[in-house]
This record gives C-alpha cells, sequence and structure tokens, in this order.
C-alpha cells in the first residue's frame, strides 16, 4: 500500500503526465525499488482492474493503437 500511495502522489505531483519508466525512475529515487511489472500494466475502473496495453510510434513518440482487456493476455 505504501508503493500505490507514492505512485498516486508522484501521478499527481506530474498531472499524470509520468509514464511507467518516469515514473519508475521517479519511484526508485525516493528509495522504493520497484520494477515496470509493479508500476504499470493496469488501470481501476468501477467495473474493476482493466489491463491497458499502447503502441507508440518511436519517431513520433505518439499512440497510435490501445486495447484493453479484463486480462493480461498475451494478445493484448
Amino acid at each position: 500500500m505504501v508503493t500505490l500511495a507514492h505512485i498516486k502522489e508522484q501521478s499527481r505531483l506530474s498531472l499524470g503526465s509520468y509514464g511507467r519508466p518516469r515514473m519508475i525512475e521517479e519511484l526508485k529515487e525516493i528509495g522504493l525499488d520497484v520494477g515496470h511489472r509493479r508500476v504499470g500494466s493496469y488501470v481501476w475502473t468501477r467495473e474493476g482492474w482493466l489491463y491497458l496495453a499502447v503502441l507508440f510510434d518511436l519517431h513520433s513518440r505518439r499512440v497510435i493503437g490501445w486495447a484493453v482487456s479484463n486480462r493480461m493476455k498475451r494478445d493484448l
């Protein structure tokens, strides 16, 4: 629960702009030992957890596709 509180605080301070890599970096700077699986890949909704996969264009760094699922599957 401490990690989740720090994630929420860092997200609030960044105005929701931090992605997983930057969030991990910020959490490690404050002394939390977290990895990419702990920080990303799911979103809480009123209906439960949803897993979000986002595809970025490497050149423009823009989102070119995304998908959500109630289960974390390889084809997501």
